[in-house]
């Protein structure tokens, strides 16, 4: 492996003294010698290409997706499109892939890569078939790296997307079925599970029990023989529990299962390719152009507009399936791309409709009404991100919520008992969890009327905890997330503490001396009266006032 970096490497110094007479046509036989090592399997050989090919971009001036092109036909296609930002050549793949230039190896390289992928190829040759198709994704992230498509992806007359575009995107979906058929009880945050509800709808079953009641085959047996009458399809209900036999992740440490199983790797690297792929096509202005003018258009060839619309859809909907997933570079990948999707539109909630929205929240607030100790730190790491991103989309009820869980997680420290079925005692892991439950605020629209609460719960909590442990660095666990809270919410915050600060003056004073709470210190220069009025008495006063 080493001796071929080594190989390339000499191929490029070899080339580079040539770029200072910026003869296109050298340019042109560089990048062409390099089409194979930017689709090999080998990830060391793909990034020193794609290294040099940046480097090339950047000295000669020359666009990355122009440099694949005969020198003439590139630029001159370019300049004719009067190219300003974001553009897509107007080339079609397939009539690209009959030429012979280095765009069109790529391109038929990419499609003997893709055309094999099957379960098979994939448990057959595993480490090396998923770096191949990781660096065809990667190559295809180079060529539009600069906001330049290398061929068509959307039908800018018709405004419709090309079968280049839904190819990309059926490719993903059976990436994700095959990793599913290997980790998918393992790595998704959130389990499902699918039941069909007892027949009759008066008389359900016992709580949790979904199996045919016993005896009913027998007692069929001894009535005469009726004729089946057609009965009404029953619907399948989704039932969703926080699955507590994912795969290792600490955020405390920063250690996870990336870290430690090479296969899970290859995998995350490859599906965050794809993720990186999907958010630049559909953030592009030519693509966003072409759907958001489609959506709008309603009465025209709604067929066409549904299936744009579907398709849209689709991408958010999986954006928001890998931000569940345990791997840290999909959830890193799948974040930024949902965050630069919401950036695209006027409010966080003209992302997808109410119903939809609807349709992808529910998992994370079903989950949320159980039991506070059954939540794990990656499921609120999730919903707090989410929180941030789509807060005008939660109301009330969600922070109702969250301060139960508070309160009974209080309560249960203030009760004795230490215990709780299959634990022997309060763990650390649930000390992180009230943590964590306590930075949601941060994001919610409505904590502003809870922040009298929050200060009180969180005091309380972190007083039992430190009693409770006798460790007082346990404390910065609820610290942290209140000093984020109330320099959110300065105004409130300031105004009670001063009113309560015989209560709070220690954590008062914590706060302060806070380097992240500047925006409290400066609400409080506003108060000083009233600050000097609550913390000394009348006699002091009238000595600081001469």
């Amino acid at each position: 492996m080493f001796d071929n970096c080594l190989e390339l490497l000499r191929i490029i110094a070899g080339f580079y003294p040539e770029l200072s007479k910026t003869n296109g046509f050298r340019l042109y036989s560089v990048c062409d010698s390099l089409v194979t090592q930017l689709l090999s399997a080998n990830e060391n050989q793909h990034e020193a290409a794609k290294f040099f090919l940046k480097q090339i971009s950047k000295y000669a001036d020359i666009k990355i997706p122009l440099l694949f092109f005969e020198p003439e036909r590139g630029l001159s296609q370019l300049s004719q499109m009067k190219y300003e930002g974001e553009v897509q050549l107007n080339f079609n793949k397939s009539d690209l892939a009959r030429e012979n230039l280095p765009i069109s190896k790529i391109i038929q390289l990419q499609d003997k890569i893709f055309s094999e992928l099957s379960s098979e190829k994939i448990q057959k040759d595993n480490p090396r078939y998923l770096k191949m198709l990781r660096n065809s994704i990667e190559t295809m992230n180079l060529l539009i790296s600069e906001k330049i498509l290398p061929y068509k992806f959307v039908d800018e007359k018709e405004y419709t997307l090309t079968q280049d575009f839904k190819h990309i995107i059926n490719l993903f979906d059976r990436v994700i079925e095959e990793n599913d058929k290997i980790y998918k009880p393992y790595v998704y945050i959130i389990a499902q599970s699918q039941y069909n509800p007892p027949p009759n709808p008066n008389q359900p079953g016992p709580s949790g029990s979904y199996h045919r009641p016993e005896g009913m085959d027998e007692e069929r047996k001894d009535q005469p023989h009726v004729q089946p009458q057609p009965q009404p399809q029953t619907q399948v209900t989704q039932n969703y529990t926080i699955n507590r036999n994912i795969l290792y992740d600490d955020d405390e440490f920063n250690v996870n299962i990336e870290d430690v199983d090479l296969n899970i790797k290859n995998w995350s690297k490859l599906i965050s390719s794809f993720l990186y792929l999907m958010q630049n096509l559909i953030t592009h202005k030519t693509v966003h152009t072409v759907i958001k003018s489609r959506i709008s258009r309603k009465g025209e060839n709604s067929g066409i507009t549904a299936e744009i619309n579907d398709t849209r859809n689709k991408i958010i909907f999986r954006f928001f399936d890998m931000m569940l997933r345990i791997e840290r570079g999909i959830r890193k990948a799948a974040s930024k791309g949902l965050r630069t999707l919401i950036r695209l539109e006027h409010q966080p909630k003209d992302l997808l409709t109410e119903d939809k929205l609807k349709v992808i929240l529910r998992p994370i607030l079903i989950c949320l009404q159980q039991d506070y100790y059954k939540f794990n730190i990656p499921f609120l790491q999730v919903l707090r991100k989410l929180v941030k991103y789509l807060s005008q989309c939660f109301n009330k009820t969600l922070s109702d919520k969250l301060v139960e869980h508070l309160t009974r997680f209080m309560e249960f420290l203030c009760s004795g008992n230490r215990n709780r079925p299959g634990q022997h005692e309060i763990v650390v892991d649930e000390r992180k969890i009230a943590s964590g439950i306590f930075y949601l605020f941060e994001h919610l629209p409505h904590a502003s009327q809870y922040v009298d609460l929050i200060i009180k719960l969180n005091t309380k909590i972190d007083n039992y905890i430190v009693n409770l442990s006798g460790l007082s660095c346990m404390n910065y666990l609820m610290r942290r997330p209140l000093l984020r809270i109330v320099n959110c919410f300065a105004s409130g915050s300031v105004e009670l503490f001063l009113t309560n600060l015989q209560d709070y003056w220690r954590i008062f004073l914590y706060i302060l001396k806070a380097d992240c709470s500047h925006p409290i210190r400066e609400r409080l220069t506003r108060e000083t009266q009233s600050f000097l009025e609550r913390t000394f008495n009348d006699q002091v006063l009238v000595i600081l006032s001469f």
